[in-house]
């Protein structure tokens, strides 16, 4: 279970911290409140959630949970949606829709792996509204994040009407057509008929084109819902394509489902993020009358497509200072003039081992602090210390020896300088 590419190294660490900026700003935004619920989760959840769905057997929750050894009720978390369907927020959203998202490490058994997972939930309604509002923020978010030609696709399942129909016409249309699929898929269709959309293989996608299609088996309100959708969107300007082949792995998605996407060079479709309205799917875990819309994506996907993409965003500069620390009996002066810096905001770095001339020369030549401040015996003794400033806009590096008692009123100065 251990995957070491989720480590975040100091070189990656910046992205990090420009996409959790840029998802809580637009989060602010948008009015949604941030939601934390346990790694640990218990097994009876997610059991109860196999009893609602029909894409996986009951045999399947082995293959989707991490259980926790000696502790067989407990699990780690697979995704977020159940784990605050459970909490109070379902109960106010029957007084008051609630808008919310989390964010945070997820484990899932079948894929091997663990993953940081962003969704963002709007419990309490079924007004189309909350559904075109939640493809408004993903919307931003990503344009936020620099990536640029996002494509949305969008599909209706129907409600607990029509997609009950639809599912049964589909499944005829595989029993009167046998064979024509991947023996995967011969398997797969037999205990969930919509398996077919989630195959890759061309054999498959092609006898896919044939067979019925939810989005034209809909009862007379959700194809009403459905145009509603669409029209919307293009008054809004969001373009979308219609895909009727847009099918969830979970099926307890009703009505609108979409997705958003990005094609690299070599026109491969990576989604970045999904989602859809789930109110049949709410209604059974909390037992209450309660509607819900909502979407999620994962971080490391996005940053890969980012790279991939080369929409890294800029470092971000920070006016910084280091102090050489040339003999250790200067280690208090030092550690209290940082301390000074830091007092007031200003980013201080201590460099202990670089003692020598010839050190502290390399070491500025190869990096880019603002401010070098060496603190001398000789000058130390009469109450200075040297003070090398790098221009970094003028590649210009000059330095000058001053009283200690004048050290801050110089930095802060040369911090207005350069607009930092």
């Amino acid at each position: 279970m251990i995957n070491e590419s989720f480590n975040i190294m100091p070189e990656d660490i910046e992205i990090w911290y420009f996409i959790e900026y840029e998802i809580k700003r637009a989060m602010n935004l948008y009015g949604f409140k941030e939601v934390r619920t346990p790694i640990i989760q218990s097994v009876d959840l997610y059991k109860n959630y196999f009893k609602h769905t029909r894409s996986y057997s009951k045999e399947s929750l082995d293959k989707l949970i991490y259980k926790i050894k000696n502790a067989d009720n407990l699990c780690l978390r697979p995704e977020g949606t159940l784990s605050i369907l459970q909490t109070e927020i379902s109960k106010k959203a029957l007084e008051k829709p609630q808008k919310v998202f989390y964010q945070g490490i997820m484990f899932r058994k079948d894929v091997q792996k663990q993953f940081y997972q962003v969704g963002v939930e709007i419990f309490g309604t079924d007004n189309i509204i909350s559904d075109i509002e939640i493809l408004q923020l993903a919307t931003k978010v990503f344009s936020s994040f620099g990536l640029t030609n996002v494509s949305l696709e969008i599909n209706s399942h129907g409600c607990i009407k029509c997609y009950p129909k639809y599912i049964k016409k589909l499944k005829r249309f595989l029993d009167l057509n046998p064979g024509g699929l991947c023996l995967d898929c011969e398997t797969g269709t037999k205990k969930y008929p919509l398996n077919i959309y989630k195959c890759d293989e061309n054999i498959c996608m092609d006898y896919g084109r044939m067979a019925p299609k939810s989005i034209d088996n809909l009862c007379p309100e959700c194809l009403e819902n459905f145009k509603s959708h669409k029209k919307i969107l293009s008054n809004l300007g969001i373009s979308f394509t219609v895909n009727p082949y847009l099918i969830m792995h979970y099926d307890y998605y009703t009505r609108i489902v979409f997705n958003f996407s990005v094609k690299d060079d070599d026109k491969r479709k990576t989604i970045i993020a999904l989602g859809g309205r789930f109110d049949s799917l709410a209604k059974h875990i909390t037992k209450l009358p309660l509607s819900a819309v909502g979407l999620s994506f994962n971080i490391e996907d996005v940053i890969n497509v980012m790279k991939n993409r080369k929409a890294m965003p800029r470092s971000r500069k920070v006016f910084s200072v280091c102090i050489f620390a040339v003999a250790h009996s200067m280690d208090l002066m030092i550690l209290q003039v940082a301390n000074e810096l830091h007092s007031n905001e200003i980013c201080a770095i201590i460099e202990a081992n670089i003692v020598s001339r010839d050190q502290i020369n390399d070491f500025i030549k190869n990096n880019k602090h603002n401010v070098y401040l060496v603190f001398r015996e000789d000058l130390i003794r009469e109450g200075k210390l040297m003070m090398i400033t790098n221009d970094l806009n003028q590649d210009k590096i000059t330095q000058d020896t001053m009283y200690l008692s004048d050290i801050m009123e110089n930095i802060k100065r040369t911090k207005r300088q350069v607009n930092l």
